[in-house]
């Protein structure tokens, strides 16, 4: 479905960059989440492996902040 979107996003403006992760589903995006904390566990409870949303919120929280700091310099 993200691509999609991004797809139709393409044609009216910039292009749109999809971060994908294998394993990931509701809980993937947001701040990284120790697997100290008490939630970490239930990153699985919408969809994805626990694993698979803990990395994607590592790796997506980067990339947005990243993102971010490019653009509002």
């Amino acid at each position: 479905m993200a691509n999609q979107v991004a797809a139709r996003a393409e044609q009216a403006g910039p292009k749109v960059k999809v971060l994908a992760f294998d394993d990931a589903g509701h809980f993937a995006f947001g701040p990284p989440i120790s697997a100290t904390s008490p939630f970490y566990p239930r990153l699985g409870g919408m969809g994805g492996t626990v694993e698979g949303n803990a990395t994607a919120r590592m790796q997506g929280w980067s990339a947005t902040i990243q993102f971010l700091r490019r653009k509002l310099k």
